[in-house]
């Protein structure tokens, strides 16, 4: 039965990657079907987006050639003045949802701007949520729309020089298994690794970062990092950092109060002061105190964003490490 449940899954999967693929890429993104998934997102026309300038376009690169031009991701947003990445590796951080790119890395980001590395942020799903939506009065496309708004807002406070959503523009679904989201984030980041050989990678620590004290952890979180995970093991990458999130429900708490279920990060990076204003900045994108829905980034978790925010340290694990069962 668990057998004949995981192909139906899968079936799915490939009829939602199908429909992405056959979506006419002009329809107005309010004529968006479901099955495309999220509606794409239109580029800044205040920025240099569309076609990543790494891209090969005369030659056929094989592990380009094997990921779909409907899977890869789309360029949003580009600064007009940006480090080259042929000079110096970009740093690459994976975000599988609008804000953890924030709460967990956001002054790691700011870190590697300010020092002048070349630094793209990648969103990895539509971090779709129809309950969320209903409870405020907001269709589900509406939401996601704002909650891509807040995203490339905060990731343009923190000064990244390329802003990049998975799947097209659309991100994966959220509401896809852990299985088939996997499938998608490796696509993700094998498509970065092509363009970018020497890149460092760096997403979620989704394994050991418990999110209660039932020790559950988020799927979605938990998919990147086994994504990045079953990558470095293959040899497809090698520099690679894992990020908490949910550390912040417990870091300011008695250590008798803390979450047994999470061990100690393997790093206790401490965060500079510019880079954690560059981090506030950020921060504000994702408030709203006059309306909750242009600010569904802090109102979804308020005390995430109120014990990180003026955090000194960000937890940092090492892939060897990772608490995968």
């Amino acid at each position: 039965m668990k057998r004949h449940t995981h192909l139906i899954l899968s079936a799915l999967f490939c009829a939602f990657i199908f429909a992405a693929c056959t979506k006419k890429s002009g329809k107005p993104a309010s004529t968006a079907t479901p099955d495309a998934g999220s509606p794409p997102i239109t580029t800044d026309t205040n920025s240099t987006a569309g076609q990543d300038p790494a891209e090969p376009t005369h030659s056929v690169v094989p592990a380009l050639a094997r990921i779909p031009k409907c899977q890869r991701p789309t360029l949003v947003w580009s600064a007009p003045n940006q480090p080259n990445p042929e000079t110096q590796a970009p740093a690459i951080f994976y975000s599988p949802h609008q804000d953890d790119e924030t709460l967990a890395m956001g002054a790691s980001i700011a870190e590697h701007v300010r020092k002048g590395r070349p630094t793209y942020v990648v969103l990895l799903t539509d971090g779709a949520s129809p309950i969320n939506a209903n409870k405020l009065g907001m269709t589900p496309g509406e939401y996601v729309q704002e909650r891509m708004r807040e995203f490339i807002n905060a990731c343009k406070a923190l000064g990244v020089h390329r802003i990049y959503i998975a799947n097209r523009g659309h991100g994966f679904s959220d509401l896809l298994d852990k299985e088939n989201l996997i499938i998608g984030f490796k696509k993700t980041i094998t498509y970065f690794s092509v363009l970018h050989p020497k890149a460092s990678h760096k997403t979620v620590s989704g394994n050991c970062d418990p999110y209660n004290r039932n020790c559950d952890r988020h799927p979605t979180h938990q998919a990147a990092t086994d994504a990045i995970r079953e990558l470095h093991a293959s040899g497809v990458i090698d520099d690679v950092r894992l990020f908490r999130v949910y550390v912040y429900y417990w870091i300011h708490r008695k250590k008798n109060e803390q979450n047994a279920c999470a061990r100690e990060a393997d790093w206790l990076k401490p965060v500079d002061t510019r880079d954690k204003i560059a981090r506030l900045r950020a921060f504000s994108a994702y408030r709203n105190d006059s309306d909750k829905r242009h600010g569904i980034g802090y109102w979804s978790v308020p005390p995430l964003f109120d014990h990180s925010r003026n955090s000194d340290l960000e937890y940092v694990d090492l892939i060897e490490h990772d608490c995968a069962e």
